[in-house]
């Protein structure tokens, strides 16, 4: 989740945690809305790498509205980055 605040002294808590700003002002918050460490935990049973992980973001949503993969937006942000690094890690781990 991200938000700008106004003035750049506002301050954010959620469930009695301080939320700081990054170096945009942007407050960034990041739910686990599945239980932590399962992808990681599975990938070792199977004995295959993790290849990568996807938060859920607006910016997954805005490019599926538009038709276009978020990795080949022609400004990629960081979630357009985090698909091209699991597609170099897939070509990486092909044997």
């Amino acid at each position: 989740i991200n938000g700008k605040v106004n003035p750049p002294e506002a301050s954010l808590e959620i469930n009695g945690k301080s939320i700081q700003k990054n170096k945009n002002g942007d407050f960034e918050i990041k739910f686990d809305i599945f239980k932590v460490g399962g992808g990681k935990k599975e990938s070792e049973r199977l004995g295959v790498p993790l290849l990568g992980q996807i938060p859920i973001s607006e910016e997954i949503m805005l490019s599926a509205d538009k038709g276009t993969p978020v990795a080949l937006d022609d400004e990629p942000g960081q979630m357009g980055q985090t698909y091209s690094k699991i597609a170099e890690n897939i070509l990486n781990n092909i044997k």
